[in-house]
C-alpha cells in the first residue's frame, strides 16, 4: 500500500517510517523544507515537499496514496499546533475525500480530562480543557467526514528521541524531581516505538471509523515513577514541592490489544529506564 506520512521529521514520524517499510508498504515522507527532501528520500521510499496548511501541496502529495498517517504538530508552539489541528485537518479531509484515502490520525488521551484514579476507556466522554480544544475539533472533523479512519489517542511519549528521560534525569541529578501536593496522580505513558507500531497496524486493519487508546499496560502514579527515578540517583524517597500541570489519567489499552492484536514491547516505563 502507498502510505503518506505527514509529520515525518518528528520523533513519531522518524519511528513509523521504518516500521511501515518492514510491514511491506511503499512509504512517502512529506517534508516542509527542501533541505529534508534528499535525506528522507533515503529513509523512506520517496519524499515529497508539502505542508498540511497548504492545500495545493497536500493535494499533490496525496494523489496516489491509499492511506495517510497524520502526525503533524508544532508543540510547544500551541498557536501553530491549533492551526494545524483546525485548518490543517480540514485540508486533510478535503484531499482525502477527493482521492478516497484512509486516515490514521494521531491524538491524545488528555482529551478525557482529569479522571483522578478512575480507569477510563474509549467509551469515556471527553472533556477537553482550553489548551487542547483544537485536538477535540480535529477528531470531530475526521469523525464527521464520512471517510475511513482510525484515531489513535496516545499517552505521554517517552523513549529515544522524545527527551522525556533526559528531562527526568536532569531534574533527578540535582534532586529536583519533586512531587506535587497530589503525589498519587496517575500517568498513562507510551514508548514512542510502541505508539508508531500501533500506527503501522492501523494501516492494514479491517476495523475502521474507530478510536483506540495507545498506552502502556499499566498507569503509574507520580510517587511510584519519581521514587523509581530518584532511586537511580540515590536521592531517597521523592520530596514534595513540585507542580503538576497534566490531568491525572489511568487509561485502558484493552480495546487495541483485542482488535488490532497490538502489544507493547515496552509494557512499562521500567523496561526503558532499565536500559
Amino acid at each position: 500500500m502507498n502510505v503518506l506520512v505527514i509529520g515525518s521529521t518528528g520523533v513519531a514520524g522518524r519511528n513509523v517510517i521504518p516500521q511501515l517499510i518492514s510491514a511491506g508498504h511503499n512509504v512517502i515522507a512529506m517534508v516542509r523544507n527542501e533541505k529534508d527532501l534528499e535525506k528522507y528520500s533515503k529513509i523512506a521510499h520517496s519524499s515529497v515537499l508539502g505542508d498540511i496548511l497548504n492545500i495545493s501541496s497536500l493535494e499533490s502529495a496525496m494523489k496516489d496514496v491509499q492511506c495517510v498517517i497524520n502526525l503533524a504538530t508544532a508543540i510547544p508552539n500551541w498557536e501553530q499546533t491549533d492551526k494545524i489541528r483546525n485548518e490543517g485537518t480540514k485540508n486533510l479531509v478535503q484531499c482525502a475525500l477527493k482521492y478516497k484515502v484512509k486516515i490514521i490520525q494521531q491524538s491524545i488521551i488528555f482529551l478525557y480530562g482529569d479522571q483522578q484514579d478512575k480507569l477510563v476507556d474509549e467509551n469515556t466522554p471527553i472533556q477537553p480543557f482550553d489548551l487542547i480544544l483544537s485536538a477535540a475539533n480535529m477528531e470531530e472533523t475526521i469523525i464527521n467526514s464520512g471517510l475511513e479512519y482510525i484515531i489513535l489517542r496516545g499517552g505521554s511519549f517517552y523513549g529515544e528521541g522524545t527527551g522525556t528521560e533526559y528531562n527526568w534525569y536532569s531534574l533527578a541529578k540535582e534532586d529536583k524531581l519533586l512531587l506535587s501536593k497530589n503525589e498519587f496522580s496517575y500517568n498513562s505513558l507510551i514508548n514512542v516505538e510502541d505508539y508508531t507500531n500501533a500506527c503501522t497496524l492501523a494501516v492494514d486493519s479491517s476495523y475502521s471509523k474507530t478510536i483506540y487508546n495507545v498506552v502502556d499496560d499499566y498507569s503509574v502514579s507520580d510517587k511510584e515513577l519519581y521514587d523509581y527515578i530518584n532511586n537511580i540517583f540515590s536521592n531517597g524517597e521523592s520530596k514534595t514541592g513540585g507542580n503538576r500541570f497534566l490531568p491525572s489519567l489511568r487509561v485502558s489499552n484493552e480495546k487495541i490489544k483485542k482488535e488490532l492484536n497490538w502489544e507493547a514491547e515496552y509494557s512499562s516505563y521500567k523496561i526503558t529506564l532499565g536500559r
